[in-house]
């Protein structure tokens, strides 16, 4: 049985969510895929993705319900269709928002990943994985709920976005000994979408705002 880091939800995942509370559209689950590419466990490079390398197989959500505050997603694989047998090594949940594009939601990386075997004249092997996503403790402090104070949250959600900006412009600039050997259009639209991305990522909540409570 394979053994799973905590997940991560992605930015493009964040952003999804954030707009399916905010009633921009349905917010569907699409597919699960698994992917033979080993990928370290760093949540911050992880949020970032917006795909996977590595795909061998894609399945329909068997199941996908809200329960208790928490997401259950969940699709069977089976190794019949395979011409050889690999290693799941990560998992990939994708989502979309109404008629939108398929965005990857959710990334799980196995530190004791599953061996898919290749057909044999056995039947078919199994393997059942299930996304659980805690929804309601991610947007506990969402800037979208009315207890949360928006200024605060501005001032917070500016502090961290230019922070980001400024760590992206910094590896943009990477190497560079001169100035004119920087490519500042380059360096600009990096830290400008990083900036964007962090902003979206804290319309989810951030912990230096916390909802207010009325006794």
């Amino acid at each position: 049985m394979a053994i799973f880091q905590p997940i991560v939800i992605t930015s493009a995942g964040l952003n999804l969510l954030s707009q399916a509370v905010a009633g921009q559209g349905t917010l569907t689950f699409t597919s699960i895929v698994t992917s033979s590419t080993a990928i370290a466990y760093n949540p911050t490079t992880i949020q970032s993705m917006t795909s996977l390398s590595g795909v061998v197989q894609t399945a329909v959500p068997a199941r996908a319900l809200l329960q208790d505050g928490t997401a259950q997603v969940s699709a069977v694989f089976d190794n019949s269709g395979l011409s050889q047998g690999y290693t799941a090594n990560t998992l990939g949940l994708y989502a979309t928002l109404g008629s939108g594009t398929q965005t990857l939601f959710a990334v799980a990386v196995a530190s004791t990943p599953d061996n898919i075997p290749a057909p044999s004249s056995l039947p078919a092997s199994s393997f059942y994985y299930q996304f659980n996503i805690s929804i309601s403790s991610m947007f506990k402090n969402c800037v979208l709920k009315p207890d949360v104070n928006t200024v605060k949250w501005a001032k917070s959600a500016g502090v961290r976005a230019v922070k980001t900006m400024a760590q992206s412009a910094i590896g943009a600039i990477g190497a560079a000994v001169t100035l004119g050997a920087v490519d500042w259009r380059v360096v600009g639209s990096t830290a400008v979408l990083a900036g964007v991305l962090s902003l979206l990522t804290s319309v989810a909540g951030i912990p230096e705002v916390e909802g207010t409570t009325k006794e």
